[in-house]
């Protein structure tokens, strides 16, 4: 899969599901800096939560984030 953020886009490796758990790994090289990020997340429903790890030429870190899945806002019909 691909992977799309303000960073760029990047192939998605190591996806995997087990026991209601995802994880997956996205590598970026831009402008001479390497990214390295594993995800993992657990779904529950129409929300996510999980952590990141990122390693940006070094510089290491975990972050925690949650998620929504919110519907699509249809357009409005025009009043003929």
């Amino acid at each position: 899969g691909i992977f799309t953020s303000r960073y760029g886009v990047a192939e998605i490796k190591n996806f995997k599901i087990e026991k209601n758990v995802l994880t997956y790994d996205v590598l970026y090289n831009q402008d001479g800096q390497r990214l390295a990020v594993k995800f993992r997340a657990m779904p529950r429903g129409n929300s996510v939560i999980g952590s990141l790890d990122y390693d940006l030429d070094g510089d290491q870190d975990t972050l925690d984030f949650t998620g929504k899945r919110v519907e699509e806002k249809k357009p409005e019909k025009p009043e003929e």
